[in-house]
């Protein structure tokens, strides 16, 4: 089978249950009268499939409604889907009330749930009324439908895209750290030179004083003990800088191995190579953990080891620094000047070793630059290949469509995260924000304004945006009052914006300019283009006439029947008469009950289309008398 199979649907208790239908393959209406869960049997396989509404924006009103229909139509029950994916591959979900979905394979082994939100493994495009207008109206939604015609190589690249996203959020965090202490360490070696040079001048003075033997000779090991000390600093922060480098790695490598073996490939056709590689690589892994931590544990015993370094210095220290100490107190005439000296000397030996962390630090920001740089061109790299996946769909899509429609996606035209964003580092003593804020979102991708806020140019900002500079000033200063803006405006993706076009008065006009009719004309053949996941609707015909659902919805539908599982909810004759249904499931709802009352082919259905699509068969003789059939 080359497409994915809604199986069966069971439900165990509330309005449907005791419903238990299995569907075939082609197209399936349901059928029956106001009332009778066609509806609720829609949004139970939506929820079964984890297809709910997104709580974000405006469908959040929808999404409230959708918990409360399920809530009420359930109750204590649960409803059961059986899911045959394209490569043969047979899964069992079952989810109740607030819980989330229980997801099995044929061999009654759980699953990850994860794998109903792949889109690959398991996916449905499911629509409740008015959802197809709304997809003409919203590119968002539209968005989410053209991505339904590229799922694996998409899902690849979002992925790349995400790995990516988190690369340049570590490399963010590791900077701004750095550059904290490196401020720190800047601050504290001002004084250096100055330092220095009274170290050197009281050198000076003690060499022309012409110390005693015993107190030369004494001062001279108080400076080794001095330099002792220091060099004992040096070890602990790189032995911090190796550990902080160890958990990364290893995440990273086992991280990408989940995103290799998917249950989809573990259990196909070729699943035995799958398997055996997933085995060689656990093994791998376990010996690259294992290496992980004897690194963890060689770490662990240097720092002990300078640890104890540090306490047995301070112990052997203490006799010689109390002997030095009270051999100052016999020499009154150089005491204050030996304790300044060795006061001094201890303060640039310690900055000293600050600057040699310093010039560490430098040193590895320097590297996260260069691979800041890397990954940003990584990152723009795949932002664009899915724009042009999505570019090559769109052209692949208006090209199957009738020459009166087309599908056009604009690059990175979703702008809005990005305004908002600004908008929190405006100059708020400028009252008037919107125009030019707006000015520079159209004008500057976040990456070139990044680069602004670096360097500072607010005459350049104000000139390529055409705005006032002491604008561009405020917006400059604001971002770069935390490094960690600027890394943020990086990361801000400016998303592609499709759109659906019809050519009517001689001129192409974008689906939200159209009559809600036109807008169902142009979105509904989309939608019933060639694709691998189920197609659910629910009355698809709203809002359409008669002659166009004849000669272009059933006609579509009829000719992908082998391509494609279609399940229709409708009250149109027409959909499973002219579309060639395979199946005609009947609804009827008794006593606050709903339930099947009847299934089988267009044939078997005859009566029940007639009288509950036709209007009986009085009301059809008398329309055939009428028209003189």
């Amino acid at each position: 089978m080359s497409h994915h199979k809604i199986r069966r649907l069971n439900v165990t208790d509330g309005f449907l249950g005791g419903l238990d239908v299995t569907f075939k393959d082609g197209l399936i209406c349901l059928i029956g009268g106001r009332g009778s869960g066609k509806t609720t049997i829609l949004e139970l396989l939506r929820y079964a499939l984890n297809r709910q509404p997104l709580e974000d924006g405006a469908r959040k009103a929808a999404s409230r409604r959708f918990r409360t229909l399920i809530e009420a139509n359930l109750g204590r029950g649960a409803v059961e889907v059986e899911f045959e994916t394209q490569d043969g591959i047979v899964y069992h979900i079952e989810r109740r009330v607030g819980e989330d979905p229980i997801v099995s394979d044929a061999n009654g082994e759980t699953v990850d749930p994860a794998i109903l939100d792949s889109g690959i493994q398991i996916d449905a495009a499911i629509f409740s009324q008015n959802e197809v207008e709304e997809i003409a109206m919203k590119p968002d939604y539209l968005r989410d439908v053209l991505d339904r015609f590229c799922t694996r190589e998409l899902t690849d690249i979002q992925r790349r895209i995400e790995q990516a996203k988190l690369a340049l959020q570590r490399n963010g965090s590791e900077v701004v750290q750095l550059s904290v202490k490196s401020a720190e360490n800047r601050e504290a070696l001002k004084n250096l030179p100055e330092l220095e040079t009274r170290l050197q001048a009281l050198n000076e003075e003690l060499k022309e004083a012409k110390l005693p033997a015993n107190i030369e000779s004494a001062a001279k090991l108080k400076s080794l003990r001095t330099h002792e000390s220091a060099a004992l600093t040096r070890i602990k922060p790189v032995l911090e800088e190796a550990g902080e480098t160890l958990a990364p790695i290893q995440n990273a490598l086992i991280g990408e191995f989940k995103q290799v073996f998917s249950e989809d490939v573990l259990n196909g056709p070729n699943g035995a190579i799958f398997q055996d590689l997933r085995q060689a690589m656990l093994t791998g892994v376990d010996k690259f953990r294992n290496g992980i931590k004897q690194a963890e544990e060689a770490l662990a015993a240097m720092t002990e080891a300078g640890l104890s370094a540090v306490a047995m210095l301070k112990k052997a220290q203490m006799p010689q620094e109390s002997a030095y100490q009270d051999l100052l107190k016999q020499s009154a005439e150089h005491q204050q000047r030996l304790r300044e000296r060795d006061k001094l000397a201890k303060q640039v030996a310690q900055l000293h070793t600050a600057k040699e962390e310093a010039d560490r630090i430098e040193k590895r920001l320097g590297e996260l630059a260069k691979e800041r740089k890397r990954l940003l061109a990584d990152y723009s790299s795949e932002v664009e290949a899915r724009f042009r996946l999505r570019e090559s769909v769109a052209e692949d899509l208006t090209s199957q469509l009738s020459e009166t429609i087309r599908v056009k996606v604009a690059q990175g035209a979703d702008r809005e995260a990005y305004r908002q964003f600004l908008i929190q580092y405006r100059d708020p003593s400028i009252r008037e924000y919107n125009n030019p804020t707006t000015k520079i979102v159209n004008s500057l991708s976040p990456v070139d304004l990044a680069a602004l806020v670096e360097s500072r140019k607010a005459e350049e900002l104000a000139v390529e945006a055409e705005i006032d500079e002491r604008f561009a000033l405020g917006v400059l200063n604001g971002l770069a009052a935390d490094l960690r803006s600027r890394f943020e405006l990086e990361l801000i993706t400016l998303d592609d914006v499709p759109s659906i076009e019809l050519f009517v008065c001689n001129e192409w006009r974008i689906s939200s300019r159209l009559s809600t009719g036109q807008m169902c004309s142009v979105v509904l053949p989309l939608l019933l283009l060639d694709s691998v996941a189920p197609l659910v609707i629910d009355q698809p015909e709203d809002n359409l006439d008669n002659r166009f659902v004849t000669d272009n919805v059933a006609e579509m539908v009829a000719r992908n029947q082998e391509r494609r599982q279609m399940i229709f909810i409708t009250h149109n004759p027409n959909i499973p008469v002219m579309g060639q249904a395979s199946q005609v499931v009947v609804m009827d709802a008794s006593d606050g009950k709903g339930e099947k009352v009847g299934e089988g082919s267009v044939d078997e259905m005859k009566d029940k289309i007639v009288e509950l699509l036709e209007g009986g068969e009085r009301a059809f003789q008398a329309r055939r008398e009428k028209y003189g059939w």
